[in-house]
């Protein structure tokens, strides 16, 4: 396999490259559109920005997407097998997420989609296997696996609160995921599918963060984040899945993304608060509050996912010891947020 990934290089260079020059164009042109269209995030006393910013740009990540996932699938694989499983469900959870860019849906209709197409992924690409190992029944494993990657999209999206912090992010796990392939090309499931996608997105984040760096001209919108989330989330579980110690890689790459969104989530439960409305509660967020730019913030965060990537990485073969590494890290940044 490791010499199938070499002898792609090419293919992949190419692939990075007509994606991320793809990106740029798209979303330089959707700045002036939706603006036009009137698909504009306007600042209030619940969001950290101060200026009237168009969003749904994550659209240009979503349509290249689709477009470089086709082509290359079609071009150097032969088959569509892959894409026919994965880029309906992309669209179908991309246009809802889209529609509420542009007009809010009610809750229900977006948790249901959302737990729709988890549960159809789940089904088409992990199923019969387990992400805890055996360790549970595999119904209950499955649902599991279909609420975890669920809430991971939501979190996604949640932490879509200041300039350029999703693309970091993005960037930060693509790359993780790509050298986790490559260490562990053999033992880990779909890894094509998780190389390619990872590729793209890498690509495409790099593209957009050009323009959504502080000051964004453009923000991703629920179409970018929440499309962002899935796909990372669908491939986190199918790393997870492969192996104990890779379960623990990814669980350490998204560490600060599942602490800081998931602390705030349970705090704001405890306050009895409606966890999908927007708020200014995320730890990131109070240190824009506490006087810190958006690019300092997002800049402490790629440091931190910096030492999750090489934890993540050292798990492999010391797992307990980069997990309480990790954690000290993570929460050394989030109170490092936190302080005034």
């Amino acid at each position: 396999m490791v010499h199938h990934l070499i002898n792609n290089l090419t293919n992949y260079s190419l692939l990075f490259s007509l994606s991320l020059i793809a990106t740029v164009i798209l979303t330089y042109i959707l700045i002036s559109r939706l603006s036009s269209f009137g698909v504009l995030d306007v600042p209030n006393q619940r969001r950290a920005h101060k200026n009237i910013t168009p969003r749904g740009g994550g659209l240009a990540i979503v349509i290249v997407i689709i477009i470089a996932f086709y082509a290359f699938e079609y071009l150097v694989g032969k088959n569509l097998i892959q894409a026919f499983k994965i880029i309906p469900l992309l669209i179908l959870i991309a246009g809802i997420s889209f529609l509420d860019d542009i007009k809010p849906l009610p809750i229900y209709i977006r948790l249901v989609t959302h737990l729709f197409c988890s549960g159809v992924a789940v089904y088409c690409y992990l199923y019969p296997f387990s992400l805890f190992h055996g360790e549970l029944p595999l119904y209950i494993d499955t649902i599991f696996s279909i609420i975890g990657l669920t809430a991971f999209l939501n979190i996604y999206n949640f932490l879509d609160g200041i300039d350029g912090i999703s693309s970091v992010e993005s960037i930060h796990l693509s790359i993780t995921m790509l050298v986790l392939c490559y260490l562990k090309h053999d033992i880990i499931m779909n890894i094509n599918f998780i190389v390619i996608i990872n590729i793209i997105i890498l690509a495409c984040s790099i593209g957009f963060l050009i323009f959504n760096w502080q000051p964004a001209r453009i923000f991703l919108g629920d179409v970018g984040s929440i499309s962002l989330g899935f796909l990372l989330g669908v491939c986190l579980l199918f790393i997870s899945a492969s192996s104990l110690h890779l379960f623990v890689a990814c669980i350490i790459a998204a560490l600060y993304y599942i602490t800081d969104g998931g602390l705030t989530i349970l705090m704001r439960l405890i306050n009895k608060e409606k966890i999908w409305e927007p708020h200014l509660k995320h730890f990131f967020q109070k240190a824009v509050q506490n006087g810190k730019t958006h690019r300092q913030v997002v800049s402490r965060i790629a440091i931190c996912n910096i030492a999750l990537m090489v934890l993540s990485i050292l798990s492999l073969s010391l797992p307990l010891i980069s997990t309480i590494l990790a954690i000290l890290v993570v929460m050394s940044t989030v109170i490092s947020f936190s302080e005034g």
